[in-house]
């Protein structure tokens, strides 16, 4: 989630910064790079998964999916509709996350020998 605020990859750049060093095939930060701006019409569904950032359901100590029910009554309060394109927003910033929390505990268990 790029621009999640605190996302950062291992050598503690903002995660964002890791499309743009791949196509640019370099080690290094740009200068000067700014964070990443949300187009108008995604802002709701991120602004709601934000909030529910503390709405995950977890099974062995890691997070297997968020919690719907939670989700809803939060869109609600929010004033955001929940319909098929909020789920759909919402699963598919879910599954990204669930792949990098994924991700980073593969690498931590790799790097300890497990």
């Amino acid at each position: 989630m790029r621009w999640l605020h605190g996302a950062e990859d291992a050598a503690g750049s903002p995660d964002y910064c890791r499309a743009c060093k791949q196509t640019r095939n370099a080690s290094t930060d740009c200068e000067g790079c700014t964070r990443p701006e949300l187009l108008d019409e995604v802002e709701p569904y991120a602004r709601l998964y934000s909030y529910c950032d503390t709405q995950w359901r977890y099974s062995t100590h890691m997070p297997t999916g968020m919690d719907y029910t939670a989700v809803k009554a939060t869109a609600e309060t929010l004033g955001i509709d929940w319909n098929s394109e909020t789920l759909d927003m919402i699963r598919l910033m879910e599954k990204e996350s669930l792949a990098v929390i994924h991700d980073k505990a593969e690498k931590a268990r790799q790097a300890n020998g497990h």
